[in-house]
């Protein structure tokens, strides 16, 4: 093992271990390209890096678009984008996006995927194990015009940094929503006539039918366009300023106090496609989640990371024409 001759501090043996004994199937799973391989995890495990923010501010208003009324000319700019093909739409499927909420007869993926059917190019980030549930809701629809994109997986850990053992021996991760950009360049599928990337996380309701969005990031001329609303205390995500500039930051980063942050992200960002040729090292971040009654660590990259990497236009929309989401009200 890549370990084997060095001094080790006293889980790495253990951990080792672990790995020696999975099937090779499995190593190879995480240890696709464009993902977090296991010599990458080490690394971590070994070096941490600290990501916390603790002296981001509220961004001042004037920086940010407010979209109260959603301009019509935009909408228009960005429907032609979608159905012509200019613009490619992603959604991400989390596992909350499976499910079927209560009144509805099909889940929040399906609806969302109902609602863009004349959207020309359309692309469905999956966890690799959920590949079969997705082609038969797809088959469902009839839609030719969708296009699954397998994210990477990664370990679920245990807090003491050893594999977290679950039914099956060992438990598999997704790496969040940063996990669009390494997978759509893996892909391959964007080709030269995709000129920008809309996404959105199919848990949320109102996400996709954004037309304006995708119109306001074209006029803007800037890398990157991200939509913001009013925050709730369970929203993911904080607007804030940041060594010097705006940027979305994930909460659990945040060390200062919350309360003076008043917006939080969408989950719906568009971007320019030239992104995916870029050469930038996103971050992975170390992150304890609650899997089935217990406390896990997995690493995880997220999309926030295109607002501190570059240029970002932020456009608030009020929260009932933008979120609803399922779990985070």
């Amino acid at each position: 093992m890549i370990f084997k001759n060095m001094r080790s501090p006293g889980f790495l043996l253990a951990l080792q271990d672990q790995l020696e004994r999975l099937d090779y199937s499995v190593l190879e799973r995480v240890n696709r390209s464009g993902g977090l391989d296991v010599r990458d995890l080490i690394d971590y495990l070994l070096k941490p890096i600290d990501y916390s923010v603790i002296d981001a501010c509220r961004p001042d208003p004037s920086t940010y678009k407010d979209n109260t009324e959603s301009p019509v000319d935009a909408f228009w700019v960005g429907k032609d984008s979608l159905t012509s093909g200019q613009t490619a739409f992603v959604l991400i499927a989390t596992p909350e996006s499976f499910i079927v909420p209560d009144g509805f007869d099909c889940s929040i993926l399906e609806t969302n995927l109902m609602k863009t059917s004349w959207v020309k190019k359309t692309f469905v980030l999956i966890d690799p194990r959920d590949r079969s549930k997705v082609e038969k809701m797809i088959a469902r629809l009839g839609r030719g015009n969708i296009v699954l994109v397998e994210g990477h997986l990664t370990f679920l850990l245990t807090p003491d940094n050893r594999l977290h053992e679950g039914d099956e021996n060992y438990c598999l991760s997704s790496c969040g929503s940063g996990d669009v950009i390494g997978s759509l360049v893996e892909s391959d599928l964007i080709d030269s006539r995709t000129e920008y990337i809309f996404v959105s996380d199919a848990n949320n309701f109102l996400g996709c039918s954004k037309p304006a969005l995708v119109g306001q990031h074209i006029d803007g001329k800037k890398p990157v366009t991200c939509e913001i609303t009013s925050r709730s205390d369970k929203n993911k995500t904080f607007f804030c300023e940041h060594a010097g500039f705006n940027q979305l930051i994930e909460s659990y980063r945040v060390l200062n106090q919350t309360d003076d942050f008043i917006h939080t992200g969408t989950e719906t960002f568009v971007f320019n496609a030239s992104v995916l040729k870029d050469s930038i090292k996103w971050k992975w971040h170390r992150r304890k989640v609650n899997v089935k009654g217990k406390i896990v660590v997995r690493f995880e990259r997220t999309l926030c990371d295109l607002t501190c990497n570059y240029q970002t236009q932020f456009i608030f929309n009020p929260r009932h024409f933008c979120y609803s989401p399922l779990t985070f009200k």
